[in-house]
């Protein structure tokens, strides 16, 4: 297992969803919700895994099929409901909750789908307190770290020849 700071889990975990597809303000917004996990004591790396395996098969609210956390909680977010509301067929709804205030699971929060009740009373992310520092596999850190690699640009020669990286000596 490997140590990382709460701010180097944020921005793990916003790579790694830029990586998966996700646009960049959905990604800053999954890193966010991948804190609050870490803090809770929740595996955040083994759910960002299963989330960003599962990305791309997920649909928008309002569509047939599982819908999609990370796009669900920006839905809400943009239009508040007034009163209670709920989500059929949320997949991942760890996220949901981690990404909105007001929301519970009517179902184990770290299920693949469940069926999400959005209004009061309040969060539901309370198991134990992680800390400051939160743990991750090597396998998790290594599954996600190659997502986030998809947002790195590529070298290329002319880059290297305007002096783009540290070629064979970094001496800074």
């Amino acid at each position: 297992m490997t140590e990382l700071s709460l701010n180097e889990v944020e921005t793990l975990a916003a790579k790694a969803a830029r990586g998966g597809g996700y646009d960049w303000g959905l990604a800053e917004e999954v890193g966010r919700a991948a804190v609050a996990l870490a803090r809770g004591g929740y595996d955040w790396s083994g759910a960002l895994r299963a989330l960003l395996a599962e990305a791309a098969g997920f649909v928008a609210p309002g569509a047939e099929g599982t819908v999609c956390p990370v796009r669900a909680a920006a839905w809400v977010n943009d239009a508040p409901p007034e009163g209670e509301r709920v989500l059929r067929d949320v997949g991942r709804p760890i996220w949901l909750v981690a990404m909105l205030r007001g929301a519970e699971a009517t179902t184990d929060l770290e299920a693949v789908r469940a069926d999400v009740r959005l209004g009061p009373p309040g969060p539901r992310l309370q198991r134990g307190y992680g800390g400051q520092r939160a743990s991750i596999s090597r396998d998790d850190l290594d599954a996600l770290g190659a997502y986030a690699a998809r947002t790195y640009v590529p070298e290329s020669d002319s880059s290297r020849r305007r002096g783009a990286g540290g070629g064979r000596v970094d001496d800074e």
